[in-house]
């Protein structure tokens, strides 16, 4: 099933390789640069991941004073973090832009906005993360964090099909990815597309992915589809892979 995900995009990709080769020849062009001129506000700062708190912290304006509010550097965590995010550090700050917006786009409904808004929101997350991501490599600790909220990103902004192309890729890097499976199946249930979900789904159990939150998401889907017997058997094996699985079973049960 793996295997099948990343065999459909495959030519699509190859089209698009051949196209871009013919556009410029054969020179490869260095990455594009983005100018960067963001100020986290204090939420959106005390909503951030670990990781983010030591990287906005770390950023040369909040270190000389320069945003309106000046956040606290723990010296500890940030060379913790360094450490830890290893080679994607120096353009993390991008990346951490790019979540801060996915955040605002999913807001956007709660305070009264537009799906203009909520579509301008994922178009800047999108640009944002693409920076991350292409200066990033599979080989690096976060490539696949980066990957996955840049797939996100791709989707809310419209671009579906190149939402579905670099999670292919991050599955064909990651045949064992959990988060990569569910999050494909959050967005073909997103697109109507339930039975698609569940391909994906299926296709993390065959490539040896952890098991319990692949088939929690798969008793859901069936239950969607009112595949009523699918979704308790579904259920039956999230519960022994080590699920709880009360609220599901109410749900069922309904």
């Amino acid at each position: 099933m793996a295997s099948k995900i990343v065999g459909l995009v495959r030519a699509a990709l190859m089209k698009r390789a051949v196209r871009a080769v013919l556009a410029v020849g054969l020179v490869v062009s260095p990455a594009p640069s983005l100018a960067f001129n963001w100020e986290p506000t204090e939420k959106q700062f005390s909503l951030f991941p670990e990781y983010c708190k030591a990287v906005m912290s770390n950023y040369i304006d909040n270190r000389r004073g320069r945003w309106s509010i000046q956040f606290p550097r723990n010296m500890e965590k940030i060379e913790f973090w360094q450490r830890r995010v290893a080679q994607d550090w120096h353009h993390m700050h991008h990346f951490c832009k790019g979540i801060a917006n996915i955040s605002a786009a999913w807001e956007t409904g709660l305070k009264g906005k537009t799906a203009r808004d909520r579509y301008d929101a994922f178009r800047v997350a999108a640009r944002e993360l693409h920076y991350s991501f292409i200066r990033s490599d599979p080989d690096y600790p976060f490539w696949e964090v980066i990957g996955l909220k840049y797939v996100e990103a791709l989707h809310g902004a419209k671009r579906r099909g190149e939402a579905h192309e670099v999670l292919a890729r991050i599955i064909k890097e990651r045949p064992r990815s959990k988060e990569a499976y569910r999050l494909g199946a959050r967005l073909r249930r997103r697109e109507g597309r339930l039975n698609e979900g569940i391909t994906y789904l299926e296709a993390g159990l065959d490539a040896g992915a952890e098991a319990g939150g692949l088939l929690y998401s798969l008793a859901n889907l069936y239950h969607e589809l009112g595949d009523f017997a699918n979704a308790r058997e579904a259920m039956t094996r999230a519960k022994a892979a080590g699920m709880k699985v009360e609220r599901l079973k109410r749900r069922l049960s309904d």
